[in-house]
Order: structure tokens, then sequence, then C-alpha cells
């Protein structure tokens, strides 16, 4: 039920979040710590043959590592001139 529910609650607290930013400036020393216990907990789900599917597709990863380091950041800089 979680999973399902998940968007909308993101979405809430998201807006939450924007309309009344104090409400949550207690949990930000904690940001770092959070984004990690996420990485690691999908990092779990990984399988093998998503490593497979990986470096059968490797040019599409190549082609996303190379716009995540010079496409975006020109376009980062040119939307916030």
């Amino acid at each position: 039920m979680l999973e399902r529910l998940f968007l909308p609650i993101a979405l809430l607290f998201s807006l939450a979040a924007l309309l009344e930013p104090d409400w949550f400036i207690w949990g930000r020393p904690a940001i770092p710590y959070l984004l990690g216990v996420i990485m690691f907990g999908m990092g779990l789900t990984l399988e093998v043959r998503d490593f497979v599917e990986v470096w059968k597709r490797r040019g599409l990863v190549a082609l996303g590592v190379l716009a995540q380091y010079t496409v975006m950041p020109v376009v980062a800089l040119l939307t916030s001139a």
C-alpha cells in the first residue's frame, strides 16, 4: 500500500515544504545520512541480471554519463544566467 501511495505522499510533503519551509528545517542536517540510507537500500535491490543489462547497453550508459557531466551543467549555466 505504501508503494502505491508514495507519489501522492511525496507530492504532499513537497508542497508543504514549499509553502512552509520552517516545518522541515530541523531535518536539514540529516539529509546526507538519509540519502545514504536510501542509496544503500536501492543498492540492495540490485541483482546480477541488472549489471548484465547495463553491460549490454553500455553505449547508452556512456551517453548518459556524457550528458550528466557536459550537457546538464551547460544547461544549468544557461538557465541561471
